[in-house]
């Protein structure tokens, strides 16, 4: 059995509990959610990734990992996350429950505190962030940012975004751009810290045996001393067509063994009041599994891939189709992916593919509820959608999904810009 309730429990500090008995291991997260900038964005990752270096009471790694151990080798990360032109900061922490520990010793309050120290009491010195954290946190953010270039596929889905939706924030990386990572200082980040604890919303997600009332009052003591100001964060920009009336191309060689292919397209007017269950079937019919449209199209009947998938954004309203593939398949590749979406445009595909579809949907939703961090995150993706139904519930909205509403959706994408990665061309 599963309980869920959410509570704003401090002035724009939100937080979801789930009291449940089905697992022997706890999920604690605490964000902070601001707009997604360009300026700050590198700032904000930075953040965790300091904090998470010591407290006042545990001011070092060694102590932090101590005190870790004495919590039954629990875990702390930080984490930054990104929802359309949002981005999330912060810790997300696994602990062993406590009814699978003898005497139940209250390890999930020491969890909670031990983060809640990590946020609102980091250790200073003369009031600032230590300089020595700062500075070994930040070249290891800016190696992390370097080495996405290694990830081909995610680094041509970079470039494509970058280029699509350039002026918006929504090019904007999750862990922001190395030239505003360089020049972060230990005070500039302190004065960033206090600036974004006061503005940000606070999203508290906590999975456990604890009861959500005695959760939330926990929560609400521990996090008391949140500084509480203004400052308004805008929502995500969503662009119903492209801005240019045809697609543009972007090319790029560097040496590589495998092409890329990244096609950006926007929802379109669908987006004014999405449904969020046709979103999530059309994407697993078109190309979120092995069993979609351009799989077997592209892969299994031509051979024009070696890999193919299409990602649609909720939030922002994109969506992006990427494949792996020979240079000299890039367009024909291109033009397949163009030709399976006017088929489903025109309603051409059986009705065992849409119930497949539906199937997957429903079976990835309901897997997450297998682990507790899974849990957590999807119902906080709902949150940040504005929808107010638990992840059983989402699925059923794409059990109602019908073919009329596949082909109006289908209708409404409209192609913006096409990147194209390829080898360099071997000198004679």
């Amino acid at each position: 059995m599963r309980e869920t309730v959410r509570r704003e429990i401090l002035p724009n500090v939100w937080m979801t509990s789930t009291r449940t008995d089905s697992y022997r291991t706890g999920f604690f997260s605490v964000l902070l959610v601001t707009e997604l900038k360009r300026d700050t964005a590198a700032k904000n990752a930075l953040l965790p990734r300091v904090l998470r270096r010591g407290t006042a009471e545990y001011p070092d790694v060694r102590a932090v990992s101590e005190a870790l151990d004495g919590l039954y080798g629990g875990e702390i990360s930080p984490v930054a996350v990104t929802w359309g032109e949002l981005q999330g900061v912060g810790f997300v922490s696994r602990f062993c429950d406590d009814t699978v520990l003898p005497g139940k010793p209250g390890v999930t309050e020491k969890m909670i505190r031990l983060v809640g120290g990590m946020l609102l009491d980091p250790v200073t010195r003369g009031g600032m962030l230590l300089s020595e954290y700062v500075e070994s946190e930040r070249e290891k953010l800016v190696d992390a940012i370097r080495a996405a270039v290694n990830q081909k596929t995610a680094y041509a889905k970079k470039q494509l975004l970058s280029q699509m939706c350039q002026g918006e924030r929504y090019a904007v990386s999750r862990l922001g751009e190395e030239a505003q990572a360089c020049t972060i200082g230990y005070q500039g980040l302190t004065k960033h810290y206090r600036r974004v604890l006061s503005q940000a919303r606070v999203e508290i997600s906590l999975c456990s045996s604890m009861g959500p009332d005695k959760a939330m009052q926990l929560a609400t003591e521990i996090f008391a001393a949140i500084p509480r100001g203004g400052g308004e964060i805008k929502p995500t920009q969503i662009l119903y067509v492209p801005k240019r009336e045809k697609p543009r191309v972007f090319r790029e060689t560097m040496p590589v063994a495998q092409g890329r292919l990244v096609m950006g397209f926007r929802l379109g007017e669908w987006m004014q009041r999405p449904d969020h269950g046709v979103i999530a079937v059309f994407e697993k019919l078109f190309g979120g599994s092995p069993a979609s449209r351009l799989f077997r199209a592209l892969r299994q009947e031509k051979g024009l891939c070696y890999s193919v998938k299409a990602q649609l954004d909720h939030h922002k309203g994109v969506m992006l189709v990427y494949a792996g593939t020979d240079a000299e398949k890039l367009n024909d590749a291109a033009e397949e992916i163009r030709l399976q979406l006017k088929k489903l445009c025109d309603g051409d595909f059986p009705e065992e593919a849409l119930d497949g579809a539906k199937r997957e949907v429903r079976n990835e939703i309901l897997s997450m509820g297998d682990a507790p961090m899974e849990l957590c995150f999807r119902q906080l993706e709902l949150t940040m959608l504005e929808l107010s139904c638990t992840p059983e519930e989402f699925a059923g909205l794409a059990d109602c999904v019908t073919r009329e509403q596949i082909m109006a959706f289908a209708a409404g994408i409209r192609e913006d810009a096409v990147y194209l990665l390829s080898g360099e061309a071997e000198e004679p």
